[in-house]
């Protein structure tokens, strides 16, 4: 499995962070779990192309996390690099409303052209050949999830925006690699927003064996994010940038 931060950003333009986007390659599977604005650039600059992303996961459907996938399905009908292959689009209860929604506004535009598109809602478990994956809910808009990959013996948790979770402690438990967003400073907490502190302690919980920190706001910028978020967590901690790859 190899994990790939696309955006480690926010809704806030940042010359450095693209909003939130991650690619993980598994088996001879390509997942962009959420794809916010600029994640299509970053997946370009890993020399990987866009038509060969497989399955695109979505957290929630806050624009920050979603601003990617209308280019994205206008890419595809481009009749010099038409897609061919089949792509998943899944989500938590709600996304294949949001694709019609999004239907309604583009029309053909972002419908299918010569290729097959799924557009799913995700329960609590799924597997595919070369991976499964499961889901939770998470506290931050009513329809959030978390999500977690497994395979070949390995898993890694994303947790997508959320605030405070003992469930989500849980769910991480033992992950080989745990991706949190860490939104704000501990001065200035945010409802359904995490924070270097908290977690730090969530994965202290979990037992998971590196912890990546990622969905920073500006306010962090020149702060020392890693040495807060260690007070409270024993295992390994990485501050995430845009491009970083993680091998498991």
């Amino acid at each position: 499995m190899e994990i790939t931060l696309l955006g480690t950003g926010t809704s806030i333009p940042h010359p450095e962070r693209a909003s939130p986007g991650c690619l993980v390659c598994v088996g001879g599977s390509t997942i962009l779990f959420d794809i916010g604005s600029g994640t299509l650039k970053r997946l370009a600059e890993t020399g990987r192309s866009y038509l060969d992303i497989d399955f695109v996961f979505l957290s929630h459907f806050h624009p920050d996390h979603t601003g990617d996938l209308v280019p994205l399905l206008f890419a595809f009908r481009n009749p010099y690099h038409p897609r061919t292959g089949c792509i998943t689009i899944g989500g938590p209860p709600g996304t294949i409303s949001f694709y019609r929604g999004l239907c309604g506004v583009y029309g053909t535009h972002v419908e299918a052209l010569d290729y097959d598109l799924e557009v799913i809602e995700i329960g609590a478990h799924l597997e595919m050949p070369d991976f499964s994956l499961t889901s939770i809910k998470v506290p931050h808009t009513e329809q959030s999830l978390a999500y977690r990959v497994e395979a070949d013996g390995k898993s890694f948790v994303l947790s997508g925006d959320t605030g405070v979770s003992p469930e989500l402690a849980d769910f991480s438990r033992g992950a080989d690699v745990a991706m949190f967003e860490c939104s704000f400073t501990s001065d200035q907490e945010a409802q359904g927003h995490l924070t270097p502190a908290t977690a730090g302690s969530m994965a202290e919980q979990a037992g998971v064996s590196k912890l990546v920190l990622t969905h920073f706001y500006p306010v962090f910028d020149g702060c020392d994010i890693r040495s807060e978020c260690r007070k409270y967590f024993s295992g390994e901690a990485v501050v995430g940038t845009d491009l970083m790859k993680i091998k498991l």
